[in-house]
């Protein structure tokens, strides 16, 4: 489904950039995307990361997902592509919560912030190599947590509408 504010709100925020502004005696122009850049950790210090993406099989196979329960993570788009965006909550037990998944087609210009905990695919995009822009924070608590799903989920690419669960084979035996 295409990325939008209320479908994606569970999950953190769309972030888009507003009106160009002229600043620097008008040698440059400046467009901000305003967001709130959740922390728990105290010892937490910005951290700021450039991502290259290259664009992943029209089939893509999701079998793990990543979250960062202490810190929001923000990415912005530096150069255009259409990212996919996979997100999942939690359930009472930390892991990933597979009925709250959902997928979203990013435009070239959306920004993401992934709210403090949100189980989320790693950037990916889906027709050109693209770059982000990543902030989050960095401090002494383990932010990083990976979790491979029971049962991994097949996206199709080109035709990037359908979120469906790869064949059981076991149930094939």
């Amino acid at each position: 489904m295409r990325l939008s504010q209320d479908a994606f709100a569970p999950y953190g925020s769309v972030l888009r950039r507003g009106d160009p502004v002229r600043v620097n005696d008008g040698f440059a122009t400046r467009s901000d995307a305003l967001a709130d850049l959740a922390c728990s950790d105290p010892s937490a210090r910005l951290c700021l990361s450039l991502f290259d993406v290259g664009v992943r099989p029209a089939f893509i196979v999701i079998s793990e997902l990543e979250r960062h329960p202490y810190s929001a993570q923000v990415f912005l788009p530096v150069s255009p592509c259409r990212a996919l965006v996979v997100v999942a909550g939690t359930t009472a037990e930390g892991d990933v919560d597979l009925d709250t998944m959902a997928a979203f087609i990013a435009a070239p210009g959306d920004g993401i912030l992934y709210a403090p905990g949100v189980w989320h695919l790693g950037l990916t995009s889906l027709d050109r190599a693209g770059q982000f822009q990543m902030a989050t924070w960095s401090g002494d608590l383990p932010d990083t947590q990976i979790r491979r799903l029971d049962r991994p989920f097949t996206i199709d690419g080109s035709a990037s509408s359908v979120l469906a669960p790869e064949p059981d084979e076991s149930a094939a035996r």
